[in-house]
């Protein structure tokens, strides 16, 4: 052994073999309690050319004592199987990241896909050597920068792809060829901007006069047994298999027809909120959450925030005066001091609506003793701190607090964008809207009249309104503010109140007639708002288009006409009693608008499974020689374990398997959660024997559900 320690002495291992590795130093001298610090560097190449330039390398790295530039700090990603699909998404975590060198300079994120867990089947590009050097991701999401393409400073001979300015996005679906059955391995990865002497220029970094790099990536690592059985893997990295759903399955925050998912409990916004489910896995059943606007800066400064409805109760330690909380982002605005019943101000009457339901409230362990916010303790909400000002409190080390928190905060894009973090399985999307005329929504809702009409918006009120006849044309229901008459009453179906109209009556007959403009004046003030309603009694509808014969003009220019002309009469249908015309105003989210919803877990409609259960079946069937999503063998030639897949099962079931002579082959249990309606089997019997060819039945026997038979066929 000494003698393979001597310096300069280099072998060759034999290959497929269990190896021992022995690190030397080479010849040192040490003096009775001396200490002496060396470095090892395991190194690897292609060939031997490959290995010194990684030596290299590797002294460059030691020479600087190790201060080199790194990769951006892991996302945590989540892969969700579906159908012929899988979901990833993943968190924001390597944003933060700050290389020593370098600084902040992380640009994007790569997505990639492998069917081998050491993502060998990703690695297609190669360097100026011929070095296999980088995987290929199947998508790139990256800064809009002005960064993309190929990086300027090469790695080897080869420049990394910094994509196309797509915007950073953390959610990504993968339909492309995704096979049922078949074991994926996913990765996400963040990289940096590298660096070049143009950098600081462009404005890609804020540090100056440093050395060119190369970008570099995260790692991805997967851990395997002697079997090739993933052991461990990285946050940033998942195994999935895509499956189709169980028969019966209704997916999460299903509500039954004629029933609202979203329910606007108060305020007037007219904007659009969306609520879609990004892992089925992770929505809880029957959680009630409330959806709430706020301001930062400015009242023009909105943004919304998702409050968990469940109250928090915990007992907290006190360590230095404050207690920690296990949730960021109390909703302090929860916070009740007095129940003192407010009496008529001077200046009217308060009616501020004071939330006394569920405080955040203060006792200690016992419950018998509560206390008052700013007298004996104080909250920073942000962090989920209670800092505690009362002795006795401080001196019995624990308390106990209730409370209500956000799992989302104060979220900005209000814009429809879909980069909203991910809650619990499911991803929120806010559209606002401006004041502004709703123009499909403005309309006839109720009734035949085919009256048209002409809205002139002056000054818009946030509300919306109706025409609601109560009786025909020239019956006086109403009057104007001048006493004209008018078949009609005007509602504000938003506030719930009458708004004075004025009707110009042209013809001076104090009544209104369908082609007199009705001015709406809602609410008094300096500026007041005006909307005014114009009606038409249309007679004509393009139904028919008249062809005009081609004309030549005197210079011999030759014209076509190409106007569409009115050519068919209609019966004009006045408005009768029971009648309404909608006036629809959008109207922007504000801190009075609250928004409620009750998350729905997925779950099995019995009913619906029964009339499904013709649906199961063998794939492949005939099972010829392989399947296309059987796995391969990690460290060995040839074909891996066999395996067909029974498919649209139950989420639970008894699988059984037969002979043609009715001899039992194996037993399957599968019980599963509702999004897996697939169970593989591996071609053996229940004596761990290799089937034979033949044709085989199977039945499948789910409790409540029902029972199914079939047969496949096996050929080698």
């Amino acid at each position: 052994m000494w003698n393979q320690l001597k310096p300069g002495t280099l072998q060759t291992p034999n290959q497929n073999l269990d190896q021992t590795f022995l690190y030397g130093s080479g010849y040192i001298s040490l003096d009775p309690g001396e200490k002496k610090k060396f470095a090892v560097a395991m190194v690897f190449g292609e060939n031997m050319a490959d290995i010194i330039r990684n030596a290299n390398t590797m002294q460059n790295i030691y020479d600087n004592d190790y201060n080199f530039a790194k990769p951006p700090l892991k996302p945590t990603m989540t892969a969700v199987p579906g159908d012929t699909k899988v979901t990833l998404y993943w968190d924001d975590f390597s944003e933060i990241s700050i290389d020593p060198i370098y600084g902040s300079d992380f640009e994007g994120y790569r997505i990639y896909r492998s069917t081998d867990p050491g993502f060998i089947d990703s690695y297609t590009i190669t360097d100026a050597y011929g070095n296999i050097t980088f995987k290929e991701p199947i998508a790139i999401f990256d800064y809009d920068d002005g960064l993309k393409g190929p990086h300027p400073i090469a790695f080897n001979g080869v420049q990394f792809d910094m994509g196309e300015d797509s915007g950073l996005q953390y959610e990504f679906v993968d339909s492309q060829n995704v096979i049922n059955g078949r074991t994926y391995f996913y990765a996400v990865t963040a990289y940096d901007k590298g660096y070049d002497l143009e950098f600081f220029d462009k404005g890609y970094t804020e540090r100056e006069n440093l050395q060119p790099i190369a970008p570099s990536e995260c790692s991805i690592t997967l851990d395997l047994d002697y079997k090739g059985n993933v052991v461990s893997l990285s946050k940033n990295a998942a195994i999935v298999t895509a499956n189709a759903a169980a028969i019966g399955y209704v997916a999460p925050n299903t509500v039954p027809d004629g029933e609202e998912f979203l329910k606007h409990l108060q305020g007037y916004g007219s904007g659009i909120i969306d609520i879609s489910v990004v892992d089925p896995y992770a929505v809880p059943d029957n959680m009630e959450y409330n959806i709430v606007f706020d301001t930062l800066e400015t009242a023009e400064d909105v943004v919304f925030s998702v409050r968990k409805q469940e109250i928090v109760l915990e007992t907290l330690v006190i360590q230095d005066s404050v207690a920690r909380a296990s949730y960021p982002f109390i909703d302090s605005r929860l916070i009740i001091a007095d129940t003192t019943l407010y009496d008529t101000l001077v200046s009217g009457t308060d009616t501020t609506v004071y939330d006394t339901t569920f405080p955040v409230l203060i006792t200690d362990v016992s419950g018998n003793t509560s206390y008052k916010l700013g007298l004996d303790y104080t909250i920073d909400s942000e962090l989920g701190f209670f800092n505690v000002t009362n002795s006795d409190l401080i001196a019995a080390g624990s308390l106990t607090a209730s409370y209500r928190y956000f799992l989302l905060h104060h979220l900005v894009d209000m814009a429809g964008g879909n980069n909203n973090p991910v809650f619990e399985g499911m991803k929120i999307v806010v559209m606002d809207s401006e004041v502004g005329l709703n123009e499909d929504s403005t309309r006839w809702t109720i009734g035949n009249s085919n009256y048209r009409h002409t809205i002139t918006p002056s000054r818009l009120y946030p509300a919306d309104f109706e025409l609601q006849f109560e009786g025909n044309i020239g019956d006086s229901i109403t009057v104007d503010a001048y006493d004209t008459r008018a078949p009609f009453r005007v509602k504000n179906v938003t506030h719930g109140d009458e708004p004075p109209f004025r009707i110009s009556d042209y013809d001076r007959d104090d009544e209104w007639d369908p082609d007199e403009p009705i001015m709406l004046r809602p609410y008094p003030g300096e500026i007041s708002p005006l909307i005014t309603i114009r009606f038409f009694q249309d007679s004509i509808s393009v139904t028919e288009t008249v062809i005009f014969d081609t004309v030549e003009t005197d210079s011999g220019l030759i014209i076509s006409d190409t106007t569409l002309y009115d050519t068919t009469w209609l019966e004009v249908i006045d408005p009768v009693q029971g009648d309404v015309f909608r006036l629809a105003i959008s109207r922007p989210f504000s801190i009075e608008d609250v928004y409620s919803f009750t998350s729905i877990a997925s779950k099995i409609n019995q009913s619906k499974a029964k009339d499904q259960l013709d649906k199961i079946a063998v794939v492949p069937n005939p099972y010829v020689v392989a399947a296309s999503w059987e796995p391969k063998h990690i460290y060995q030639s040839g074909r891996g374990p066999r395996k067909i897949d029974f498919i649209n099962l139950p989420s639970k079931c008894t699988i059984k398997i037969f002979t043609l002579s009715g001899y039992l082959v194996d037993e399957i249990k599968h019980d599963d959660v509702f999004e897996n309606g697939s169970e593989s089997w591996n071609l053996l019997s229940k004596d761990g024997l290799e089937i034979a060819h033949g044709v085989y039945l199977y039945h499948v026997d789910a409790e409540g559900i029902g029972e199914h038979t079939g047969k496949f066929a096996v050929i080698k």
